[in-house]
Formats: structure tokens, sequence, C-alpha cells
């Protein structure tokens, strides 16, 4: 079982770690400057900016992020979902320029209306995104039909797709895992 942490320091030193746009950190120089010091960590970093409105403007700053940070081993976006769909021109992009390395689709999936993510699920695939994220910090795990969404998504994409649960604590992804077994858990506060 993998986890990926949050690192709020370059001193930390975990296997696998996520630097997110809600930190001072998020600037990719500083994610590369982590990956020189921890060279055995998986890197992945955020390429989501939210303040920005225009889609021309949002993708071609995630391809030029993408070009400036060769050393990094994957990246997260939320910002390849426009109204409720994975927008798979982006996507097609982004597979061509991240090439073998992660293409995550960030936890902003899971507000994607049930109904429609297992067909969002089969874009993902197609445009071989390595995981999806699925945000569960504000549901109770004791309350199965909070649960029962994330249950079937997981089942949907068996071994074609990772699903990973984003939690708020190690307590929390513990609870989760004794419920439902998962690869990889992300831990973000």
């Amino acid at each position: 079982m993998t986890t990926i942490f949050k690192v709020n320091s370059l001193t930390e030193s975990e296997d696998f770690v996520f630097f997110t746009n809600h930190q001072l950190e998020s600037n990719p120089l500083v994610a590369k400057m982590y990956k020189m010091m921890h060279q055995n960590s998986t890197v992945l970093i955020s390429l989501n900016y939210l303040n920005e409105l225009d889609p021309f403007i949002i993708q071609n700053i995630h391809y030029e992020t993408i070009k400036e940070t060769d050393s990094i081993d994957g990246y997260v976006t939320d910002q390849c979902i426009v109204k409720n769909e994975l927008d798979s021109n982006f996507l097609r992009e982004l597979s061509t320029m991240v090439k073998d390395k992660h293409l995550i689709i960030g936890p902003s999936f899971s507000n994607i209306p049930y109904f429609l993510q297992s067909k969002n699920l089969e874009v993902a695939i197609q445009h071989n995104a390595t995981a999806v994220m699925y945000d569960v910090r504000n549901i109770d795990f004791k309350n199965y039909n909070e649960l029962k969404p994330l249950a079937k998504l997981k089942s949907f994409a068996r071994k074609r797709i990772e699903i990973i649960p984003v939690v708020e604590s190690v307590e929390k992804r513990d609870e989760l895992l004794s419920l439902i077994p998962f690869q990889t858990v992300c831990i973000l506060d």
C-alpha cells in the first residue's frame, strides 16, 4: 500500500509526495529541488491554477509547467474537468506531453455527478491517465450510502486505472482501508 503525503518542508522525506497549489511550495522550482534532495521519492505536482478562467491560458500554463519540470514524476490536474466532463482533447495533449509519467485526474472528479463518473473514467483510461483521485474528506465512513459511489467506481475501474481516495489523516486512511482496500491513498489536510 502506498500513501501520498503533502510535504510542508524540503527536509521532510517521504516515498511519495504531492505539492499542491495551496502551498507556498507549489512553485515548480521547489518541487524540482525536493526531487534533487530526495531522489528516491516519487514527486507529483499540481497543475491547477484555479484563479485563471481562460481555457487557453489554463492549457498553456499546464504545457509550460510540464516542459519546465522534466525531473518531476507526475502531474495532477482538476482543470481537465469542464461542466462535469473530462475535456478529451486537453487530456490527449497532456498525455502526449507527460509520456510515461503519472497523469492523475485530481480530487474534483468526485464532484462529477455519480451517474457520469464511469463514463468519464472511460475517457481518462482512453487518454492514458494513471489514476483518478476521489475526495472522501467530507464523508462519514460509517454511512455506507456515502461510500457506495466510491466502491462502485473502484469496482468499475478494476485494474484498468487506479482510484486514489483523498483523506485528511493517517487515521482516516486506516479507517477507509479497513472498509475498502486500495493500493494508494493520498493524505491532504
